[in-house]
């Protein structure tokens, strides 16, 4: 393979405009104003060419996506992966295009492994909102560039960019080298403007220039990714000038090429500035990138020596999570023949428990899976790896029933689940309910457990319990979590038990059991906090006084039967 240069870029030209890519780093331009950092080097096949590029920090190489038509892909990956046995050059890609990763994870299925590059994203504006800056979602865009307007009236000037600029804009990149913050450092950014700029014809470059009392005050540089889209590779401008930047990009594209439709303002670096500034421009889309790896990856029951993966990706991805919590989880609960994880060699990419309820269901035990602790790992997040193992497991466990609880309920519904158990939360009242009477005591598994039954004789659909499940789990989980719970005492005779926990702003009533209505409110009444508001997740049989909003708890894979509103509130 060969360097891209300047004078061998026109053998790549007609290859990259035959794939269309729309992502900014398909542009020769991006390619060669980032070739001190990124060195690129290409080679030509009768039906496609082959793009790499070198991080010389790091010291490792990437592919980009082969530049061909659809139908000539598989026959161009094979020659990228053979080329890279007989060079060593690793078997990855970079920058990929959601469209590649679908077509590579179908054609490669089990023998790639994808991953987002978190800093990888384009994001794609629409030319006439960026122009006209009207709509609703403008309105702050408007306000920066009217108040600009306003500020240098008569003193501002707007015109193409020219060679005749160019001497003046090394002179601001020179002023502003201490007060950007750019990921490279201002000498690569530096090199790569001179480079664009001393070829600019060449690479038929465009651009705008705003002067201000005749000295320049913003410039930028830009080209075309497509026919239809424009990249604006360089955009810098005085950021004192409220309302610069708007200018600068408004104009230009008062005086673009008609075909344009869209703008990439190229990704956001990893940089919190950036991101926001970027999404403040509301982008119609925000094209991801994504990194493929070929290597196999397989769905299995975890092995013994993964459960600290386990207990590690629990903890990454569940907020509510304490190193104590999740310790407990897989101290006493975990099982691994109730688990099955997505492997790719000894690293863990996701995993999914599904341990076995029994429901009472229309008065007789129906067995269920319970879903819980689906998870992947962060780098691999928005790459299908969910679908994958859920699919497997639906399939590979397909007469079994299945519930969930979900803390993104929408995110369930594609696999076929839909809410099935609800209940009420409620913002107590306190002057609504009856005069505080009775008393609490510590809570034993035995008087839950009677207690539980008492109350679900009445109810439909709900897990049924026994005395080892409130023994060995939901007590000392309880107490794990830093959660109360308590019976309540009537007139000598227990009439409930309650958990809750003591947050911020609000106590929390997570778990009220009680033997009738009368009960409830008199167990409530006791814990409303006089301190902060009190919410409690109840029956929706119960009529309790105050604020009420009907909540989720569950979601089934298929729909249950049942003829009463169902009670179901514990976590696991």
């Amino acid at each position: 393979m060969k360097k891209l240069t300047i004078d061998n870029m026109h053998e790549l030209q007609p290859w990259i405009a035959l794939a269309g890519y729309e992502d900014c780093n398909a542009n020769v331009v991006t390619m060669l104003m980032w070739q001190y950092p990124y060195p690129f080097y290409f080679e030509v096949h009768a039906h496609f060419a082959l793009v790499c590029f070198h991080i010389e920090a790091e010291d490792e190489t990437y592919w980009y996506m082969p530049f061909c038509a659809e139908e000539y892909r598989m026959e161009a990956v094979s020659a990228m992966l053979a080329y890279g046995r007989q060079h060593g050059i690793p078997a990855r890609m970079s920058c990929l295009s959601r469209e590649w990763r679908d077509w590579l994870a179908e054609h490669f299925q089990d023998q790639v492994v994808f991953d987002i590059r978190w800093d990888g994203k384009d994001y794609i504006y629409s030319r006439t909102q960026q122009e006209t800056l009207k709509g609703k979602k403008m309105q702050k865009r408007r306000n920066h560039y009217n108040a600009f307007l306003k500020e240098y009236e008569g003193r501002w000037a707007f015109h193409r960019l020219s060679r005749d600029d160019f001497d003046d804009i090394f002179s601001l990149l020179s002023e502003w080298q201490d007060s950007h913050d750019d990921i490279f450092g201002i000498q690569e950014e530096e090199q790569g403007i001179r480079f664009l700029l001393e070829h600019a014809e060449e690479l038929s470059l465009d651009g705008g220039v705003i002067t201000i009392d005749g000295r320049m005050k913003a410039f930028s540089i830009v080209s075309h990714t497509t026919p239809y889209m424009l990249d604006i590779h360089v955009e810098k401008a005085d950021r004192n000038i409220r309302g610069l930047y708007v200018a600068i990009l408004k104009n230009y594209l008062e005086i673009a090429d008609p075909a344009v439709t869209l703008i990439n303002r190229e990704d956001d670096m990893g940089l919190p500035s950036l991101i926001k500034a970027k999404r403040d421009m509301h982008p119609i889309r925000i094209a991801q990138k994504y990194t493929a790896v070929f290597r196999s990856w397989e769905i299995t029951a975890p092995k013994p020596e993964e459960k600290d993966q386990l207990n590690a990706l629990w903890l990454d991805s569940f907020a509510e999570e304490t190193p104590k919590s999740a310790a407990f989880y897989f101290r006493r609960m975990y099982r691994p023949q109730d688990c099955r994880v997505l492997r790719s060699g000894d690293q863990i990419i996701a995993m999914c428990m599904f341990p076995q309820w029994q429901l009472s269901l229309n008065g007789r035990p129906v067995s269920f899976r319970f879903l819980e602790g689906v998870a992947v790992r962060r780098e691999y997040r928005r790459c299908g790896y969910m679908k994958r193992l859920l699919d497997h497991v639906f399939q590979e466990f397909a007469d079994a029933r299945w519930i969930l609880q979900a803390y993104d309920w929408d995110l369930y519904v594609p696999f076929g689940f839909a809410k099935s158990h609800f209940m009420k939360r409620v913002i107590l009242d306190k002057a609504a309910l009856p005069p505080e009477e009775g008393s609490w005591t510590d809570a034993d598994a035995a008087a839950c457990l009677s207690l539980y039954e008492t109350m679900m004789r009445g109810h439909d659909g709900f897990r049924i319990r026994d005395l080892a499940y409130y023994q060995d789990f939901w007590l000392p989980y309880q107490a794990c979590c830093g959660m109360r719970v308590q019976v309540f005492l009537h007139e000598g005779q227990a009439e409930g038990y309650a958990c809750w926990e003591e947050r911020e702003e609000e106590r929390l009533i997570s778990e009220l059991v009680c033997t009738s209505e009368a009960a409830a409110l008199r167990m409530l009444a006791s814990l409303t906090s006089a301190d902060k508001t009190t919410a409690a997740i109840v029956s929706p049989k119960l009529n309790i006084p105050g604020k009420s909003e009907t909540v989720p708890v569950l979601m089934a894979r298929e729909p249950l039967s049942l003829h009463a509103p169902c009670f179901l509130s514990e976590c696991l």
